[in-house]
């Protein structure tokens, strides 16, 4: 069914949209603009090598979890998008370009030795715009991922990328080098839309893309759209859906724009009032009718968290299960200077933090956290656990949640109740850190995203 319209939706009042739009959506929580931690201290590359060494021997020994994931982030992009939040660098000459790419294979190489022994369960190149690597970049990259790591048979290896990045020889490389998925932003195919946004490309040439991509077989295509841009109305975002929908890629993501400080949006002086960031999830979320009556469902798999990652490139984020939790800084639009790898910030970690971690991650993404899985990822009891068993009991004291044996649910009622019961599970070094830097939580608008896929795949 390819939609007219759109049905109405109820408000987001008491309703929790899964999207990593709350400073609480990890641990230890993000306080910085890009999701980044600002209350992170310096750590020395060799204290980062130490941490992987411990948590590699924990992960050979199969004392704590194995899945492992690695996250590579390419900050360049072709023209700078004026809604985009995430961490890029756009305008960048080739000799620049070429020193991000030889940092990052710096950066594979350097972690290589320390990480023989773990498989990986995913690779995930993000951005930026990754296809601005181009076939040849795109072809260094992955042979340096698989010179110095072992991946497992079924690894799911994922690249994002857009209309003006992706061509024949592009899709040739992702094909070669065994690129399980690919999501491509069109976000709005409104011309006028798209000339504010610089987004560089037009109706025509995302057409042409996703054709590409969809010729691949057994290439898992995600197209994401996105609504709330200056200009675009509820009727080109009906249409861009319906144009979607009549490619039946295997998946649909469905966004609402984020104006955090960094975009060009924000920074321009520009703001959203509360009608209008109401419009907007109002109109993201009455697409779910829209989307089911289609085919799709709603399935969130590709946001599945490993238990370590190790996170290459400026503003990647790296989990070192049980020793250290750490991150590159955000480079901002600041030149690449050279091709050595960034600085660390970071903060250690323990058995007690992951177990927090687990829980908070749990009650952010379903309102629970399963007693089954801590037990397999721990080797023991939540209700054995105190680090979580005893700020558990405190929730159900206060009429927040249900704590037995089957796990903690959370019982209460609006965003800021769940969000304030995720807090109770914050370590003291978690609370001084977020105390010693006023730290709280980053700009967002709270607006909704959605991802669904076709049922018959």
């Amino acid at each position: 069914m390819v939609p007219t319209e759109l049905g109405d939706a109820r408000t987001l009042t008491g309703v929790r949209a899964s999207a990593a739009a709350l400073c609480d959506e990890d641990y230890p929580p993000v306080d910085g603009d890009y999701q980044n931690r600002t209350y992170f201290q310096p750590v020395a590359l060799a204290g980062v090598l130490a941490a992987w060494r411990r948590t590699a021997r924990l992960i050979v020994s199969g004392r704590v979890p194995g899945d492992v994931g690695l996250y590579i982030h390419w900050p360049f992009c072709p023209t700078p998008c004026a809604y985009c939040y995430c961490d890029r660098r756009a305008g960048a000459d080739a000799a620049e370009r070429r020193r991000g790419l030889d940092a990052l294979l710096l950066e594979l190489r350097t972690f290589a030795p320390v990480l023989r022994g773990v498989v990986f369960s995913q690779v995930q190149l993000y951005g930026g715009t990754p296809t601005d690597l181009g076939a040849a970049g795109l072809d260094r990259l992955f042979a340096e991922v698989r010179a110095s790591f072992a991946l497992r048979p079924d690894a799911s290896l994922c690249v994002e990328t857009s209309a003006a990045t992706l061509d024949e020889s592009v899709a040739r490389s992702l094909v070669n080098n065994g690129v399980t998925r690919v999501d491509i932003g069109v976000d709005s195919l409104d011309a006028a839309v798209l000339a504010r946004e610089r987004r560089g490309q037009d109706e025509r040439s995302a057409d042409g893309a996703l054709r590409l991509l969809l010729q691949i077989p057994g290439l898992d295509v995600g197209v994401a759209l996105l609504f709330g841009l200056e200009g675009q109305t509820s009727a080109s975002f009906v249409r861009d859906l319906g144009w979607v929908l009549r490619r039946r890629p295997r998946r649909i993501l469905v966004y609402g724009f984020d104006p955090r400080p960094q975009t060009a949006f924000a920074r321009s002086g520009a703001a959203l009032d509360a009608p209008a960031r109401e419009r907007i999830a109002r109109t993201v979320l009455a697409t779910r009718p829209v989307l089911e009556a289609a085919g799709y469902r709603a399935d969130e798999s590709g946001w599945r968290p490993t238990s370590s990652l190790l996170g290459v490139g400026w503003s990647a984020m790296s989990r070192a299960f049980g020793s250290l939790w750490y991150q590159h800084p955000p480079l901002d639009g600041r030149p690449v200077a050279d091709g050595a790898i960034p600085p660390f910030l970071g903060m250690s970690s323990s058995m007690a933090e992951e177990m927090r971690g687990y829980v908070v991650r749990g009650l952010f993404a379903g309102g629970r956290a399963d007693a089954a899985g801590f037990r397999a990822a721990f080797a023991r009891d939540m209700t054995a656990a105190p680090a979580v068993s005893r700020p558990a009991r405190a929730l159900e004291r206060a009429g927040l949640a249900r704590f037995d044996d089957d796990g903690l649910e959370l019982t209460a009622a609006t965003p800021a109740l769940r969000a304030r019961a995720r807090s109770f599970f914050y370590s003291p070094s978690v609370r001084r850190a977020l105390a010693s830097r006023g730290a709280a939580g980053f700009a967002s608008s709270g607006a909704p995203c959605l991802s669904y896929s076709r049922g018959d795949s």
